[in-house]
């Protein structure tokens, strides 16, 4: 019988102990988790502006280069544009060339 108490208590100690090591382990995880989340959003909130300024210049960045482009491609519709004209012309200037070359002995 006494054999049998000491090992009762025994169990006993044993289950409160591994019960106190694992609250032990839950609380110290849960404070670690939390300090991480934590660190997480003072982080977030140290570098939010610097990041909402970056992403405003990015987006005007961006309409400035849509803005090049569209112009660049204006640009280049003028120049193809002007490079017909003048190759209009010089057939004009050639024709207009022999006419007076063929009008004349």
């Amino acid at each position: 019988m006494e054999e049998l108490e000491k090992l009762l208590s025994r169990l006993v100690d044993f289950l409160i102990i591994t019960f106190k090591k694992i609250n032990i382990f839950l609380v110290t995880y849960y404070d670690k988790l939390l300090f991480y989340f934590n660190k997480q959003n003072t982080i977030k909130k140290m570098y939010e502006p610097s990041i909402k300024k970056r992403t405003e210049e990015n987006a005007k960045l961006n309409d400035t280069l849509k803005q090049l482009k569209l112009e660049e491609y204006t640009l280049n519709n003028s120049i193809k544009n002007a490079k017909n004209k003048l190759f209009m012309l010089e057939k004009k200037i050639d024709s207009t060339e022999d006419c007076i070359k063929n009008t004349m002995p």
